[in-house]
This record gives structure tokens, C-alpha cells and sequence, in this order.
């Protein structure tokens, strides 16, 4: 499976500090990806990207990132494997938005809302942590 990133996250996802990402449900038949699925990390333009990573997909599940800006944030995941888990405390929040790609959960937050305009969002967390990621130095300082 391929999923596509911007620019800013193929640093992060390169030298491990970003070990999942956040989508949205897919209509139709379309899937994401499962348990063992191999996964090509691409960023660059749509008809022309450039595979700068490839692993293989940890873990998923079921995410909602709830209030989203406010003190009662909260981010709950139930992952596929059978764990449930929720970061509501500030360190929580923090530690989920650094292993998401970003600096801290405001950074989250603030692109959150750029990208989504939303404060609540329900969706799917595809996790390749854990497994060693094989990088494309050649794309990776092209797009870093």
C-alpha cells in the first residue's frame, strides 16, 4: 500500500521519530493497510511521487482525536491487535503528536485545523513502528 506525505513529515519518518500516520476511512471497496501489509512511503506530486521509504504496517487501528485545541483533548485508539488506549494528560498528547511527525500537540493542533478545519476527527492509524524501515537516501535528501 502507498500512502503519501508532505514534505515537512519524510524527516521525521526517516529517522524514526514519526512511526504511524493518521487517515481518514476509505469509501468502497478500497482498504487501508492491515497487520503485515507492506507499505511504500511516497512524497512528491501526484502522478510523479517518489517512493522515499518502504516498511511494513505494525499495527492499526481505530483512532478518534477528540477536542482538539482545548484542555479536555483527548486521542483514543483501539488498536486492531486488541489494546485500547488513551492519551488524555499532557504528556500523553505530547508523546502521540511527536511519534505522529510533529513537534508537540499545539504543532498537531495548529495543522489539524489548517488541513481539516475540524477539532474532532474519527479515522484509522496505520503504525510501521517497530519494524525497520529500508529508506531511499537518493529521494529522501531530495524531499528533506
Amino acid at each position: 500500500m502507498l500512502y503519501g506525505f508532505q514534505r515537512r513529515f519524510v524527516g521525521p519518518i526517516c529517522d524514526g521519530t514519526k512511526t504511524h500516520t493518521i487517515r481518514a476511512m476509505r469509501k468502497g471497496r478500497a482498504r487501508h493497510a492491515r497487520v503485515g501489509d507492506d507499505l511504500g512511503l511516497k512524497c512528491g506530486p501526484r502522478f510523479r511521487p517518489v517512493i522515499f521509504a518502504r516498511g511494513r504496517c505494525t499495527d492499526a487501528g481505530d483512532v478518534e482525536l477528540i477536542g482538539m485545541g482545548r484542555s479536555d483533548a483527548r486521542v483514543s485508539i483501539q488498536w486492531h491487535c486488541g489494546s485500547h488506549v488513551v492519551y488524555d494528560s499532557p504528556t500523553g498528547l505530547e508523546s502521540f503528536a511527536r511519534r505522529d511527525g510533529f513537534d508537540g500537540w499545539d504543532d498537531l493542533c495548529a495543522f489539524w485545523w489548517d488541513v481539516h478545519r475540524t477539532r474532532d476527527f474519527g479515522g484509522i492509524v496505520i503504525s510501521w513502528g517497530g519494524a525497520p524501515l529500508i529508506v531511499n537516501e537518493e529521494a529522501r535528501r531530495a524531499w528533506v
